[in-house]
């Protein structure tokens, strides 16, 4: 069964754009995950994922869309279009790059052979399912797990990989709060749409958070909204994130948990957060022994000391040696970083980029390329994320 297509529509009237949608997901080939008047309003959607087409109305102001349609980057999606029945427009339209045109938007058989057309091309040019899934869990409560997995899906984005976080912790997840998102789905909407999932559709309605570049699909925001959320459902979202980025960063729940324990089973590698404070080292120390038992050891496994000194800036042995842990990375204690960074939603490798905390992380990037046989090189250069004004962002709608 082959994926459906992901489309936008662009119409002047709500009530065309709701018949709009109406005939194209009765082909059963293609669901509409977002809609507006303007283009700007569906921007996100189109910046957000790679495969999503356009339907465009040309009712309105045809001149206009036609102009914007011509001027779509390289390269273009796939674009439907209908409306006015004027032999120019038409023509126009197909010299615009239209692949089909539907006067008066009537529907018929040809909707359901070019929707299948797409969706046989669509098969034929999807990437390979090869990215990395790196699960982040805490050695206990308190110790800055989801600080952790924001910071490093930001640090995995500078250096131009396409990232994905996932946060896994259904109930009270912190990641959009963390970034300051409103995003418009959440893992309530994966979980609704469980029977009709599919990797194009998930990357399509991961938030984008401009600053980072990270797609994020957060957790629900209240807590009867986490109550459908099976620990399936976010097994099968990592498996999609996967085939449809180059890593995706889960911030996980308890270790055991379900959903986590299935979710490190689909993970590449395991990333443990501790602080250096007796309950959290007695507890990490256990984790790593339960994760030992499940499979999950050795190499596999990466421990992050947060809020910690490198041995040798303070006298005597750093605890986690002590106890035979050696950390991946030491991230050092900055409040004032970590302040700045939750009150702008900005990770600190993209409002410092130049500071210690920022420093920490890219290092435990570096560390971890080890496990990817060099894929992430230490020096390589960083890029840079424009940061745009906050709303500008949060356009994509419900799909309804």
């Amino acid at each position: 069964m082959m994926d459906k297509l992901s489309f936008a529509v662009i119409a002047p009237e709500a009530p065309a754009r709701a018949e709009i949608a109406r005939g194209l997901g009765a082909t059963g080939a293609i669901r509409v995950v977002a809609d507006g008047t303007k283009p700007e309003e569906i921007e996100a959607a189109l910046r957000g994922a790679g495969r999503v087409g356009l339907y465009v109305d040309l009712s309105g102001d045809p001149d206009k869309a036609l102009g914007w349609i011509e001027a779509l980057a390289e390269p273009k999606p796939s674009v439907l279009a209908g409306g006015p029945t004027d032999p120019q427009i038409i023509l126009r339209a197909m010299r615009a790059g239209v692949l089909a045109y539907f006067p008066e938007h009537r529907f018929d058989e040809e909707l359901s052979r070019v929707a299948l057309r797409l969706q046989e091309q669509a098969a034929l040019a999807a990437p390979p399912k090869a990215g990395h899934a790196l699960a982040v869990v805490g050695a206990k409560g308190g110790v800055g797990c989801t600080t952790v997995a924001c910071e490093l899906a930001a640090s995995l984005a500078r250096q131009g990989r396409r990232v994905a976080l996932l946060d896994a912790r259904a109930y009270f997840g912190d990641v959009a709060l963390h970034l300051d998102l409103t995003p418009a789905y959440t893992l309530a909407d994966v979980a609704e749409r469980a029977d009709d999932l599919d990797g194009a559709f998930l990357a399509t309605v991961a938030q984008l958070h401009e600053p980072s570049g990270v797609h994020v699909v957060a957790a629900p925001v209240s807590p009867e909204e986490a109550d459908g959320i099976q620990a399936g459902h976010l097994q099968r979202a990592l498996e999609l994130l996967r085939g449809e980025f180059d890593f995706v960063v889960a911030d996980l729940p308890r270790i055991t948990d379900e959903a986590a324990l299935q979710c490190l089973d689909k993970s590449d590698l395991v990333v443990l957060v501790t602080t250096s404070d007796v309950p959290s080292l007695v507890r990490a120390k256990q984790h790593l022994a339960l994760l030992e038992q499940l499979g999950h050891g050795g190499e596999k496994v990466r421990v992050v000391a947060n809020r910690s000194s490198r041995p040798g800036m303070l006298a005597g042995e750093s605890p986690l040696t002590a106890i035979g842990i050696e950390p991946a990375a030491y991230v050092p204690c900055d409040a004032g970083a970590m302040e700045e960074s939750l009150a702008s939603g900005r990770p600190v490798s993209c409002a410092a980029p130049k500071g210690k905390l920022a420093a920490a992380f890219a290092g435990l990037v570096a560390e971890i390329g080890s496990r990817f046989a060099g894929e992430l090189d230490p020096d390589a250069k960083t890029v840079a994320v424009p940061v745009k004004k906050k709303g500008l962002a949060a356009l994509l709608r419900r799909a309804r």
